[in-house]
């Protein structure tokens, strides 16, 4: 099932949408999460990229999924510190990145058209970190605006309950309050 509007989101878990255009093409997300152990885990993505004339789809589908691993690690875990002018992190030991069981189920719909051709790889990277937000918010009501990483308040953690727990304090079902924007913490 297509995440949508008409489509039920199962308890526990948050949808998020974002929608991005540059270099050309338009590119939109729609994230699914969830809050496990006090760490966001993307689910699924479902993608739809309006790219002009499409050549090559499977080309254009790699691009949009790597486009979108690239954000997603970006966004969750990588980090650049300075220190006396100097970036701190040398490799991919101090430097995270997205690992393979990290990665969500992604679906990319490519929008039939007849307009100029337009990019399918860098358009992919900048719409994730905001449709995950998006998703954290439709969640848990908590705004993640501070920090370039998407990071959990220390308060949400103990709310959201370990991976398969559900807890319904971590949802922002019918009645509830929004719990506004909390100062951000590392993970």
């Amino acid at each position: 099932m297509k995440p949508g509007p008409g489509s039920p989101v199962p308890p526990g878990r948050g949808r998020g949408l974002a929608v991005h255009e540059s270099f050309g093409s338009i590119v939109a997300y729609v994230a699914e999460v969830a809050v496990e152990e006090g760490q966001i885990r993307v689910h699924r993505v479902t993608a739809a990229i309006d790219c002009g004339i499409c050549v090559n789809p499977l080309g254009v589908r790699a691009q949009v999924e790597s486009g979108l691993a690239f954000g997603l690690g970006a966004a969750l875990h990588s980090e650049l510190t300075m220190k006396e002018g100097r970036v701190v992190e040398s490799n991919f030991h101090d430097y995270r990145i997205l690992r393979l069981h990290e990665m969500p189920r992604v679906d990319v719909h490519i929008v039939g058209s007849r307009e100029r051709c337009g990019g399918a790889g860098e358009p992919g990277t900048p719409p994730i970190a905001p449709a995950v937000a998006n998703a954290v918010f439709a969640l848990t009501g908590q705004r993640l605006r501070r920090r370039r990483r998407l990071s959990l308040h220390r308060s949400l953690r103990s709310r959201c309950g370990k991976q398969g727990e559900h807890k319904e304090s971590c949802n922002r079902g019918p009645g509830s309050k929004a719990h506004g924007d909390l100062p951000l913490a590392s993970l």
